[in-house]
């Protein structure tokens, strides 16, 4: 779980480059897959 969350926070700070729309979709979907996870766990 750890591993996720530091990516998550990677694709944060590649938020402000050029590829900002590309970036927040992809993080949308991260967030929707961690809310997944946590469902999964308990």
């Amino acid at each position: 779980m750890t591993s996720l969350y530091g990516r998550h926070a990677e694709k944060t700070t590649d938020m402000p480059k050029p590829s900002a729309p590309k970036v927040h979709v992809q993080r949308s979907v991260s967030r929707d897959t961690i809310a997944i996870h946590f469902s999964a766990s308990g």
